[in-house]
């Protein structure tokens, strides 16, 4: 069976503002194995810390300089609510344009 990679962003270090530890290939590989799961951008310590204390973890949007804290919102979202619309609607747009010439190539082959 062919693995796939859907998560295309792969993190090597801890997401954490206040952390920054490089993480261990186990992380690494969880990444890749089950990309709706945003924990494992972050390293064990971090992902232990309790989500409504004093000192949850915080990591920044991956377009704008917004900081975000796991009280907030899902933790280890890539991006924040006003990036994440922008964001969803370009995949929508490359998706619409990409489809066409999938449907060609495998009009092709038949």
């Amino acid at each position: 069976m062919v693995s796939r990679n859907y998560n295309k962003i792969i993190e090597n270090i801890c997401q954490s503002v206040d952390c920054r530890k490089p993480l261990t290939t186990y992380e690494t590989e969880r990444q890749k194995l089950s990309p709706r799961s945003f924990k494992y951008r972050f390293c064990r310590k971090c992902r232990q810390i309790p989500e409504y204390c004093s000192n949850a973890v915080r990591w920044r949007c991956r377009l704008c300089p917004q900081i975000m804290c796991a009280s907030d919102t899902l933790r280890g979202r890539y991006y924040c609510g006003p990036c994440a619309e922008v964001e969803g609607k370009r995949r929508s747009k490359l998706k619409a344009n990409r489809s066409p010439n999938i449907l060609c190539s495998v009009g092709e082959w038949i």
